[in-house]
C-alpha cells in the first residue's frame, strides 16, 4: 500500500506540457516546436478544430514522436475538462498548463530562454505543492498589437472595465507550472480554470516572460472566443449543448439583437479595437527570434 502511494505522488524528474487548442492552425506548430527543448513531453488536446489544427498537431505528432501526443476531444466542452484530460496522461514530476498560441524564446537569449527555465524547474526539489508564477507577454488581433493598460479604461457601475482587457504583460498573477501530485486537479474559476486548493501551493513568481501569448484571429474567431467564455461561465450545456447553440439562441437574440455579422462587427468596434495598441518593443520585452523570423517572411502580413 505505502509502496502504491509513493509511486503515485512521485514522478521521474521532468516536464509535461499540457496544450489546449481549438483553431489555432496560424500558430500552433511554432508554439510546439518552440517548446520542444523545454518539455519531456507534449501533450496537444484538440477541442473539435474546425480549420487546419488537427492535421498540423498529427504532422508534429509524427515528426516528433517520441516528445509530441495529440488527442482530438471534441465532447469535451470545458477547458478545465481539456486540461484534466490531458494531465491524466502526464508521466513527469512538473506539469505545465500550456495554450497553443505560446511561443518561446529559445537559443537567442540565454537569460530569457525556455531551456533556461527548464534548468530552474528542474533544480527546484521539493514534496509541497509548488506552483511557478510566470509574467508573458500578450500579442493580439495582430502581430504588432496589444492591449492598453487599464488606466485608460472605463470603468462600470458594476465594477468591472469596458472592453476586453489585454494587458500588455500577465504580470507575476498567472500560475502555469505545478508540481505533479494527487492534489493537482483543474477546476473552473469563473470565468476561466485553474487548479483546486490554490493556497495550499508554495508560490514562487518569476518576474521575466519566457514566452508571447499571441492571440492571432480574425474577427469571427476573436467574437467565438469571447462567447465562448461565457458559454463556460454558464455552464448551461443542457440548453446549449454547443457554443453555437448559445450564440444564436442567446448572444445573438439578447444581446445583440441582430445577425452574427453584424454582432462580430458591433463587438470588434466597441470591445476590441478601442482597447488596442500598437506593439513596442523598445519600451517592453523583444520579440522571440521566432516571430521575427516569420514577421520577415511575411507570414503575418
Amino acid at each position: 500500500m505505502i509502496r502504491k502511494l509513493v509511486k503515485k505522488w512521485t514522478k521521474n524528474n521532468g516536464i509535461s506540457v499540457l496544450i489546449s487548442a481549438q483553431n489555432e492552425e496560424k500558430i500552433i506548430r511554432m508554439c510546439v516546436e518552440s517548446f520542444l527543448e523545454f518539455g519531456d513531453e507534449i501533450i496537444i488536446v484538440t477541442n473539435g478544430s474546425t480549420d487546419g489544427t488537427i492535421g498540423i498537431c498529427k504532422e508534429l505528432e509524427k515528426k516528433y514522436p517520441q516528445i509530441v501526443r495529440h488527442y482530438d476531444k471534441p465532447a469535451l466542452p470545458d477547458l478545465y475538462q481539456n486540461r484534466a484530460y490531458a494531465l491524466s496522461k502526464a508521466k513527469y514530476k512538473w506539469v505545465m498548463r500550456g495554450d497553443a498560441d505560446y511561443v518561446a524564446y529559445n537559443d537567442e537569449d540565454g537569460k530569457r530562454s525556455i531551456q533556461s527555465l527548464r534548468k530552474r524547474i528542474l533544480k527546484t526539489n521539493t514534496i509541497f505543492p509548488t506552483a511557478f508564477f510566470l509574467e508573458q507577454v500578450n500579442i493580439y488581433y495582430r502581430i504588432n498589437m496589444t492591449g492598453i493598460s487599464k488606466k485608460f479604461r472605463e470603468k462600470q457601475r458594476d465594477g468591472k472595465f469596458t472592453g476586453h482587457f489585454v494587458p500588455e504583460t500577465y504580470a507575476g498573477y498567472m500560475s502555469r507550472i505545478y508540481l505533479n501530485t494527487p492534489l493537482l486537479k483543474f477546476i473552473r474559476q469563473g470565468r476561466t480554470e485553474g487548479v483546486r486548493f490554490p493556497k495550499l501551493y508554495k508560490q514562487i513568481f518569476i518576474d521575466q516572460p519566457y514566452w508571447f501569448h499571441v492571440t492571432l484571429k480574425a474577427k469571427k474567431d476573436l467574437f467565438y472566443r469571447s462567447e465562448r467564455t461565457n458559454w463556460r461561465e454558464l455552464g448551461d450545456y443542457n440548453t446549449y449543448p454547443y457554443l453555437q447553440d448559445y450564440i444564436e439562441k442567446n448572444t445573438l437574440v439578447y444581446k445583440y439583437s441582430t445577425s452574427e455579422n453584424e454582432a462580430i462587427e458591433q463587438y470588434m468596434k466597441d470591445d476590441v479595437l478601442p482597447y488596442l495598441k500598437e506593439y513596442d518593443e523598445s519600451k517592453n520585452y523583444p520579440y522571440p527570434q521566432r516571430i521575427l523570423n516569420e514577421i520577415e517572411s511575411g507570414y503575418f502580413s
